[in-house]
């Protein structure tokens, strides 16, 4: 509950005119985006807009932010109900139109929705479509989702109510704080190596890539004839989606589908999360030991616990020296910190029970260890933007470096 607390101690608020407007009595709410004069964002409910301040309902929970120190407050695009009527405008046998708005109803997190709309394709189409590998695709990454969706509501579920006399149970655990699925696949998007990713693996809608090509259109990259431009639209996804790293147009990542854990990601989650951070890293220099350093150790096989652990050791620096060093693997405190203070370049810090997990260098999960690192692709994320909370974040912060 600290963040909540700390939350509503901020003094913040609005400058210039305000969009959205509060909601009538009886009407449904509406859903805003807040942005403070320090660059933070947050998304609720709009309860309240007076001169003093604005009042937002964020995870059930009331948030007041001071008129002094707020930035802007506008209404948040009703995103189901826009895919919803392009739906209803495409015709049946439209099937390529039909599957780029499945894809963007799964990005939406739409997933009943975008479920049905595949399995209906699925029994429009033939087993020989061209298009059938990504419909398949796409159905596994929609149940997979249910799946992680259903788990989360049951580690939530109120516990059952007590008879008359029984003794009151403790107060449930809050839940750990996640980064949402959005910015999960924003994360894949910055860690993916296009040199190694498998066929089918990115999805890179058309209006991104005009978008792109419109924006920055005196880009030497960008195409200028219309054959070059229509050759953009059909060429490969991870061709497609190169081209916005060279434009480095990364207000458009988040429009950008990773449909699976690029390979450093994905040995992360199976090995080194459960293995290094949450076993050992994070009982030693967690919480609190180490100030700032907040990690996560309840289920880490999962990925919403993996990517978030992944992102808060790439932001944590500790005296100036990186978590994960991509470009000197052995320098890295993630690996430092284990080895015996007397072999450490740059030795664990004083906290109570620590332990070295390797025994030098050359310790075999220490090599495991270091060649993970040197796998990720070679850049120096900005991952401070991305705002993790027990609840969806409203706005798909951007990255950086890429």
């Amino acid at each position: 509950m600290r963040w909540w607390a700390g939350l509503g101690a901020v003094v913040m608020a609005l400058v210039g005119p305000v969009d959205a407007q509060v909601p009538a009595v009886g009407s449904p709410p509406v859903k805003v985006q807040l942005r403070t004069t320090n660059g933070q964002v947050f998304a609720g409910e709009l309860v309240r807009d007076v001169p003093s301040h604005v009042l937002l309902e964020i995870g059930g929970l009331p948030a007041r932010f001071e008129r002094s120190e707020v930035a802007g407050v506008t209404p948040v695009p009703d995103v189901a109900a826009g895919l919803r009527q392009r739906r209803a405008a495409l015709e049946p046998d439209d099937h390529a139109g039909r599957l780029a708005v499945a894809r963007e109803m799964f990005a939406a997190d739409l997933l009943q929705e975008a479920r049905w709309e595949v399995v209906l394709l699925q029994t429009a189409m033939s087993e020989a479509s061209p298009a059938r590998a990504s419909l398949d695709a796409l159905l596994f990454s929609i149940e997979a989702r249910r799946a992680l969706v259903r788990e989360a509501a049951e580690q939530s579920r109120p516990a059952d109510a007590q008879p008359p006399g029984a003794a009151r149970p403790p107060s449930p655990v809050r839940r750990p704080a996640y980064l949402s699925e959005a910015q999960i696949n924003l994360v894949r998007v910055y860690e993916i190596d296009l040199s190694t990713a498998p066929v089918g693996a990115v999805r890179v809608p058309d209006s991104v890539l005009r978008e792109a090509m419109k924006t920055h259109r005196r880009h030497p990259a960008v195409p200028q004839g219309e054959l070059d431009q229509a050759a953009l639209l059909t060429a490969p996804d991870r061709d497609q989606l190169a081209f916005l790293f060279d434009l480095e147009a990364r207000s458009l990542y988040g429009a950008v589908l990773v449909f699976h854990d690029p390979e450093g990601l994905a040995a992360f989650r199976r090995q080194i999360n459960p293995q290094h951070v949450a076993r050992y890293f994070a009982r030693h220099f967690g919480a609190g030991k180490v100030p700032g350093l907040d990690l996560v150790r309840y289920r880490p096989n999962t990925t919403p616990e993996a990517y978030t652990n992944f992102v808060r050791l790439c932001r944590f620096t500790h005296e100036g020296r990186p978590m994960i060093d991509r470009y000197n693997p052995e320098a890295s405190l993630l690996l430092q910190w284990a080895l015996p203070r007397d072999a450490a370049l740059h030795p664990a810090p004083p906290v109570a029970g620590w332990r070295p997990r390797f025994r030098s260098l050359d310790d075999p999960r220490c090599v495991q260890l270091r060649e993970w690192i040197d796998g990720l692709v070679k850049f120096t994320p900005d991952y401070s933007r991305l705002q993790i909370r027990a609840e969806p974040a409203g706005e798909l912060e951007r990255g950086a470096a890429r």
